[in-house]
């Protein structure tokens, strides 16, 4: 009812208007061209739908209050206090069938609020603001916004009247009284801005300066040292937080320039940023291991020239004890390739060895004290006992033996690959497993071709005392062992601290996509 030049609402009731009229229903398209029918007027799943009311709820009102968008006859958004929000005055959005996003406002029986909601379907996104002010906006070119409740938005239909905006709704479960509605199609129609206000013009937002303590009023030159620099600690190279970074920096990383470890995971913005970890994210920081089991990613993206020495890929750092200390994980300090000779070289982003050369790199370093952190074997100080190689392997006119070997420390244990024996029960080298402790071998009966680029996967599970060579596999599946083209049990006891990729003879051999982890998944 209206009362008191006001709608009022309870017990469910509500009052809906369509956006056109006074015909009403879906109807069908060749009502598109009637100007007195409600599908002439409906927002047909693109721009944007903004409406502005005043919401009053009653001492006392424990249930839902909003206003809501219709297709036709059927509500689709609900933006106010939803039936989960109620015993609260928690405000939020609802939408039918996707789900529920409460914001953190709650709203004090009997005062009125001044609500803004928008359904964006160009940016798929909705919004809600309580009490807006001067400096909240709405771009609807790219969706930005600094509304008090936000969710992605889900289509219902691609095909139908489903998404379309119709009419709005109020109603309440209790008592409700409404006022000041508008319906607008910009935000300027509802007191929303298209851009990002800047009062004191020095590049950063004032939402974003008013959200984080700020003054949008000054822009730099309060505290400034010396005099017209401008780095005071309200302008873009101001550093209130003291963690390196200045406020531009802060805005454009998305970190708290108020706070020097912005997702508080106990290091600093400024150290998370050179460890290219991200300093938003509490699960990101350095150390942290990013995929589960990954040891080391190599794939040679270095100038031509000698392997020596050469430390970029990913990782290569991991500490697997703790006999050292109690940490396990990424330490940020990583070894780095060790060749024997001029002839382990990278040419053209490939890893080239030949007459012997080799080029071999630590699962941690960069010393001796970190290699010994970093092996795997069966202790009980180390967190993981399984070591998996992946290797791409292309052996050129020439090569003789060729493979990746696994070396504790010093020593070399296994090699996986083309070994320089031949198989005795075929007179021909194939692809095989070399247990250089015991001078055994477990051959595949495949013979490589020369000059195929193969993908090798080699596993030492040192539990069970078991290897394994898989030629080609499908790394998409689950590791199956009985896919494996060697396997080799083996007795003694014995650690694996680096991977050494090396090969003998007048010809090239060429190694690529190397990648070392402690399970399967982390291969891929």
């Amino acid at each position: 009812m209206v009362s008191a030049g006001q709608l009022v609402t309870n017990g469910g009731a509500g009052a809906r208007r369509e956006y056109n009229g006074p015909t009403e229903g879906a109807g069908n398209a060749a009502d598109d061209a009637n100007d007195d029918h409600a599908r002439s007027g409906a927002i047909r799943s693109t721009g944007q739908v903004f409406y502005r009311f005043t919401m009053t709820r009653a001492a006392g009102n424990g249930s839902w209050s909003g206003a809501s968008s219709y297709s036709f006859n059927n509500e689709r958004i609900f933006f106010g206090v939803p039936s989960s929000g109620g015993g609260s005055d928690t405000i939020g959005i609802d939408q039918t069938g996707s789900g529920v996003s409460l914001g953190n406002i709650r709203l004090t029986d009997g005062t009125a609020c001044t609500m803004v909601a928008v359904i964006d379907y160009t940016n798929k996104r909705l919004g809600l603001f309580a009490n807006p002010g001067p400096e909240d906006f709405w771009n609807p070119a790219d969706g930005s916004n600094n509304a008090d409740v936000t969710r992605p938005y889900a289509n219902f239909s691609t095909t139908t009247v489903a998404d379309w905006s119709t009419a709005i709704r109020l109603a309440s479960g209790e008592q409700t009284t409404w006022d000041d509605l508008t319906v607008a199609l910009n935000p300027a129609g509802v007191g929303l801005v298209a851009t990002v206000p800047d009062l004191d013009g020095d590049g950063l937002p004032g939402y974003w300066e008013v959200l984080h303590g700020l003054d949008d009023n000054d822009d730099g030159t309060v505290g400034e040292s010396p005099p017209g620099s401008k780095n005071g600690p309200n302008g873009p190279l101001g550093d209130p937080d003291g963690d390196g970074l200045t406020n531009a920096e802060e805005y454009t990383l998305g970190t708290n320039p108020r706070g020097n470890d912005s997702d508080g995971d106990g290091f600093s913005d400024a150290l998370e940023i050179e460890s290219h970890t991200n300093p938003s994210n509490p699960a990101s920081y350095p150390g942290a291991d990013s995929q589960p089991g990954l040891i080391g990613v190599e794939n040679f993206n270095y100038p031509d020239g000698a392997a020596d020495g050469l430390r970029a890929g990913t990782h290569w750092d991991v500490d697997n004890s703790t006999e050292n200390d109690s940490f396990t994980g990424h330490t940020t300090r990583s070894a780095v390739w060790r060749a024997n000779s001029a002839d382990s070289r990278v040419s053209a982003e490939v890893l080239i060895t030949r007459n012997g050369s080799t080029a071999r790199r630590g699962y941690n370093g960069p010393g001796t004290e970190e290699e010994n952190a970093g092996a795997i074997a069966a202790e009980a100080t180390q967190e993981q006992h399984v070591i998996y190689y992946r290797f791409q392997m292309t052996r050129r006119a020439g090569v003789t033996w060729a493979g990746a070997s696994s070396f504790d420390f010093e020593t070399e244990r296994f090699l996986f690959g083309v070994p320089g024996a031949a198989n005795p029960a075929s007179g021909q080298r194939e692809f095989a497993i070399h247990d250089l402790t015991a001078d055994k071998h477990a051959y595949s009966g495949i013979q490589p071709v020369e000059g195929q680029t193969y993908q090798l996967v080699a596993r030492i599970n040192h539990d069970t005392k078991n290897a394994r060579l898989y030629l080609n596999p499908d790394l998409s599946q689950p590791e199956n062992p009985s896919t494996a083209v060697a396997s080799y049990n083996f007795s003694t006891n014995h650690w694996s601290t680096a991977i050494r990729l090396g090969s003998g003879g007048n010809g090239n051999a060429e190694w690529d996509g190397i990648r070392v982890a402690s399970n399967w998944e982390a291969l891929r």
